[in-house]
């Protein structure tokens, strides 16, 4: 007889006749027997096993896996003797019975099958594979060895690494019954280290006992099995030993979310790789350090280090598909992150992180690792519409007409994806349109807006754009409904710039503001003033008296100016009578006549009371503009100022007038050349806070990052040989900050 398949089984009801069912190939394909050993069974299982062989036994359970695997060993008439569990079922048998219908058993004492282990029920791409020795040629000294996770023994070399698998969901999920298997393996294996303290095997089957129910223990086995290895300095498998601790000690604690020590063990481990001399270029346990320093570099931002690892990661992967760095560590300990989950995961992680970082040509190097197919077959549709933009907008940064032919071509078999392509690449395009730094045109924004009566709040960034590059917005105007304008806000309120950038839109040329465009500011403006968008007090001053300006232009351009007073006031439209009242609020304001625009502001908030918080601001600038002046009389003599001092004050005051105005970055330029001339002036630090309330110290990083700014813009000019351009901004931000260092490097790289 050339094969025996023993099996060991206790109510197995649910899981024995599809096992038995995936053997029948095998079992009728050449002279073999089956043999199964009931330990205890209370359910249907003796029944079911005795529908497929004569020779089912009992076996009294005496907490030992090894000594009731060996009653069916002892039973044996096959020259070779393979094992399983009844849990487990074999997706096909064709390597297997090639390999002894051919006769290649002939040249190999022991063989391995896949162990594939499914990490979750009903996800089947969330596993891990382990190459099973569970095929071996008896000999008279066979014989299973160890209380749990038992294993045959002696296994004598060669081995062959047969590519049937089964699947295996003896751990997945975490239900009683899991955690009671959990709990009984412990027990037994920590029974078991009692008696063979150095057995490095069963390090490893605790950890797996541990892991995902008790990390703290996990990691503590880890450690104790580095600790027991370092006895076996003459063991030629030690090191294999240490690879395979070092990268779980990394994943538990990337698990448990503290990258840091992950980081530790994944520089300890490649430290023990470039210091093993005597060891192969690859072993098995790379394919987890590689993964996991990616991972740890993508979650970190560090892109220097997440390529080259991604990059190796896959090529290893494919190697190891195709049965290749298959050292001794992974027939006890095969790489966890070695399934198409997880090759999907990374490669689409580190995507996500190149384009975020605009490394577009990096980014390329890695989608044809994640092919639509399985994007569209495993993940949401949310996962789906993020990898079609990644590659899109790869496509158009690159300027790669391949990519977008590749992207159709992949989706050709998917009409439904197909079919929303277009709305997708539209999107995309104007997701690029926003993060270039190139001159967006009027033509530019109506390629998105003619086709719409309303503008979609999908383009809501179409507004800060067209803001942004000054460009007319009556178009944009008559498709965005002011009253509904918070959806729109909510869109783009990741722009941290928005509303500066709308103060200082119309600031730049007020005469070629429309009628139109003028309440559509004003609604704007207005819904900045009675909303909770973050503001300081004199922000909010600043955006009101905008307001009322622009109400102002509008009436004029309605109404004629004789009709436009106090008196009928009452018959305009509730709008315009908060406009109205605004108006002559600000201009009190203007004159520091402050019982007059607090009584203004009243009228108006009597319409709508969401105007009182800009009563409370108003309050606040008057007493803080009376404190101001009340000190600068207290601290002022009858003697004359200088000529230095009223220069001073009239800086000061420029300065003011910015931060009234809310252009920060003006403010900040004008602060910092004054304090140059004047460093002891303590009004300084109270001009910073006016700013922002922050502390002196954020508005001085505020202006590190301008300044930051200032000098890209700079290196952009020199890149595209606009010297000119580079040499005039170099000029400007010398005025600015003088002390620069990067100053002479930058005019050296200009040319000159």
């Amino acid at each position: 007889m050339l094969l025996t398949i023993g099996m060991i089984v206790k109510n197995e009801t649910e899981n024995l006749a599809r096992c038995l069912d995936s053997l029948a190939p095998l079992l009728s394909s050449m002279d073999a027997e089956l043999i199964i050993v009931d330990t205890g069974s209370d359910d249907n299982t003796i029944e079911i096993a005795k529908r497929y062989t004569d020779d089912v036994r009992h076996f009294e359970w005496c907490k030992d896996f090894a000594a009731a695997r060996n009653k069916s060993l002892e039973n044996a008439k096959g020259e070779w003797f393979m094992f399983l569990d009844a849990d487990e079922w074999f997706e096909d048998c064709d390597d297997i019975i090639n390999f002894f219908k051919s006769g290649e058993y002939k040249k190999y004492n022991a063989a391995t099958y896949i162990q594939r282990n499914y990490t979750k029920f009903n996800q089947t791409d969330l596993f891990y594979d382990y190459n099973a020795c569970r095929m071996v040629k008896r000999l008279p000294q066979t014989k299973f060895v160890g209380i749990i996770h038992e294993m045959l023994n002696p296994i004598d070399t060669p081995v062959k690494h047969l590519k049937s698998f089964v699947h295996h969901y003896g751990y997945a999920g975490a239900d009683n019954n899991d955690y009671q298997k959990k709990k009984r393996n412990i027990e037994l294996l920590t029974k078991k280290l009692e008696l063979e303290p150095d057995n490095m095997n069963t390090y490893i089957q605790l950890y797996d006992a541990y892991i995902g129910m008790d990390f703290d223990k996990a990691i503590e086995c880890c450690n104790n099995g580095l600790a027991a290895n370092e006895n076996r300095k003459h063991d030629k498998l030690k090191k294999y030993y240490d690879y395979v601790f070092l990268r779980y000690l990394a994943d538990t604690y990337y698990q448990m979310d503290d990258l840091d020590n992950a980081q530790k063990y994944i520089d300890i481990y490649f430290k023990h790789r470039r210091s093993d001399f005597d060891m192969p270029k690859i072993v098995t346990s790379d394919i987890d350090a590689y993964a996991l320093k990616t991972f740890i570099a993508c979650r970190t931002g560090l892109s220097d280090i997440a390529v080259p690892a991604a990059l190796k990661y896959n090529e290893l992967y494919d190697g190891y598909k195709k049965g290749m760095y298959k050292t001794p560590e992974c027939d006890v300990a095969g790489p966890r992150f070695f399934n198409n989950m997880i090759l999907l995961n990374l490669n689409g992680m580190i995507i996500e992180l190149l384009c975020s970082l605009q490394q577009y040509s990096d980014a390329v190097k890695f989608r044809k690792y994640i092919p639509y197919v399985d994007v569209i077959e495993r993940f949401e549709q949310r996962i789906f519409d993020l990898r079609i933009r990644q590659d899109i907008k790869i496509a158009m940064k690159l300027k790669d007409d391949t990519i977008m032919a590749d992207i159709k071509k992949q989706l050709n078999a998917y009409p439904d994806k197909l079919d929303g392509l277009d709305k997708i690449i539209a999107d995309t395009e104007l997701e690029c349109l926003i993060e270039q730094d190139a001159v967006v045109t009027e033509s530019d924004i109506r390629k998105y807006t003619d086709n719409y009566e309303k503008l979609p709040v999908e383009l809501a960034d179409l507004i800060y754009i067209a803001l942004k590059n000054s460009l007319p917005v009556s178009e944009l105007a008559q498709k965005v409904d002011i009253d509904n304008f918070a959806v729109y806000y909510n869109a783009m309120k990741n722009k941290d710039d928005l509303l500066r950038v709308f103060m200082a839109y119309f600031e730049v040329d007020r005469d070629n503001v429309s009628e139109l465009e003028s309440a559509w500011f004003a609604g704007i403006a207005y819904f900045f003033i009675v909303n909770d968008v973050p503001m300081n007090d004199m922000m909010i001053v600043s955006v009101f008296v905008m307001y009322a300006s622009l109400m102002m232009d509008y009436m004029a351009a309605v109404y004629n100016d004789a009709y436009i007073n106090d008196e009928n006031a009452v018959c305009f439209p509730k709008e315009i009578q908060i406009g109205y009242y605004s108006y002559f609020s600000a201009v009190a304001f203007d004159e520091g006549d402050a019982p007059k625009s607090v009584e203004y502001l009243k009228k108006a908030a009597l319409i709508d009371n969401r105007l009182k918080n800009v009563v409370v601001s108003m309050g606040s600038v008057f007493k803080l503009n009376s404190e101001k002046k009340a000190d600068a009389n207290a601290n002022s003599s009858n003697v004359p100022m200088s000529e230095f001092e009223m220069l001073a004050k009239q800086v000061k005051d420029n300065i003011r007038g910015f931060i009234a105005k809310g252009d920060k970055m003006a403010a900040m330029e004008l602060i910092n050349s004054y304090k140059e001339l004047n460093p002891n002036d303590p009004e300084i630090d109270v001009l910073i806070n006016e700013i922002n309330p922050q502390s002196a110290a954020d508005a001085k990083a505020e202006f590190e990052i301008l300044a930051k700014q200032v000098k890209d813009n700079i290196c952009r000019f020199i890149s595209q040989g606009n010297k000119k351009a580079a040499l005039e901004l170099i000029s400007s931000y010398k005025e600015l900050n003088p002390n620069d260092p990067e100053i002479e490097s930058l005019i050296f790289m200009a040319g000159c």
